[in-house]
Parts: structure tokens; sequence; C-alpha cells
């Protein structure tokens, strides 16, 4: 059978509220081209300190596939609003595919200056006795046996890790996986710029 690649980049999801009201004064979905967002998953949250909105692409919350030949894809934007300091900022997240490269690139709205990009490590084997029956119990594999090790030292540096696997299923299917994971303790005290979203999967 012939096998077939695919890629998936994945990005450890922090905790969202979905809205589904009519956008409000001030709200991220009207201050952005309502075509550039149509369908467009909101969610927001806001500790009192810091208030967060999102604006998602709905293929990256359902993990589906995009076109092959894709190069470039809006994943989404996110708002970031520190009231103490009475600071605003607003970031697009996009991923840049060449080949079998895929490049993570947060974009500053307000000056379009890249404040992230990272190119994701090349993807590894990961190997088991038989191969999986879906994609899900590979990476599920995956993590059992590498996560803790990921969060600990995303923990330790307060730094998002970048990690890279190739799941091969039973059915001859092969797939690409990227991901980040982000800290996610007190310590670390640092929000994300890049918007929350389920994966970006990418047909070879």
């Amino acid at each position: 059978m012939k096998t077939r690649i695919s890629s998936i980049v994945v990005v450890s999801l922090l905790a969202l509220v979905s809205c589904k009201t009519p956008p409000g004064e001030g709200d991220l979905r009207g201050s952005l081209p309502a075509a550039d967002v149509q369908g467009y998953v909101y969610a927001k949250s806001d500790d009192g300190n810091i208030a967060t909105e999102s604006l998602t692409n709905p293929a990256t919350v359902n993990l589906t596939p995009l076109a092959k030949g894709t190069t470039n894809v809006v994943i989404g934007y996110k708002r970031i609003r520190d009231q103490k300091a009475n600071a605003t900022h607003t970031y697009k997240t996009e991923a840049r595919i060449a080949g079998n490269d895929v490049t993570l690139v947060v974009t500053d709205t307000a000056s379009n200056e890249a404040v992230l990009n990272v190119k994701f490590p090349e993807a590894q084997p990961h190997a088991t006795d038989g191969g999986f029956d879906t994609l899900g119990e590979c990476l599920a594999d995956f993590f059992c046996k590498n996560g803790s090790a990921l969060q600990c030292e995303a923990n330790r540096t307060c730094r998002d890790q970048f990690w890279a696997v190739i799941c091969c299923l039973k059915s001859g299917q092969c797939f690409s996986v990227h991901g980040v994971v982000h800290p996610n303790t007190l310590r670390c005290q640092i929000l994300s710029q890049v918007v929350d979203f389920q994966g970006l999967v990418l047909t070879q």
C-alpha cells in the first residue's frame, strides 16, 4: 500500500471561553476585516489584570486537512490587553510551509513586525510494534513517553518547547506532527502571543 504523508501542527491549548454573541464595542471581531475572519472561532478570558481575545481558523480547531500545496495559513489572531499598564497588542499567528518545513510566525499587527519566527524541529518516527490504529493513539503514546520531559523543560526555561514526531498507522498512512508545549507554572508568568489552536493539518 502506498504510504501517504500528512503534516499536523499542534499547539497545547489554554483554557478558552467560547462566545457566540455579536461583536461589541472594542471587540476583536470588530477591529479586523470581516472577510478575513469569516467563520473564525471567537474566545476570550479575563483574570482581572490581563484580558485576552482570540479568533481562530475553524480548520485548526476541527483538524480539517488543508488543500495540497498550501504554503501559508492564517491560524488566527490574539489580542492581549494589560489592564494595569493600559496597553493592548494584537498578534497574527500563521504557519508557513515549504516542503516538509513548517515555520510558526507571529506578527504584531500594529507594527507588522514578527515577534516570533520558529522553525519546528525535523520530525522523527515514533515507532511501536505493529503500528497504531489511529493518530490519537500514536500521539497519546508519544506524550506518555515524552510529555513530562517537554513540560518540565518549558517550566525550567520559561520558554515554549517545540517538538515534532512522525506517526505511522496500520493503514499505511503516516503523519508528521509538529507542536508546542507552553510553560504552565506561576513562576514563568508568561502569556504566549501564539493564538491557541488544536492543530493544523497539511496534506502532502
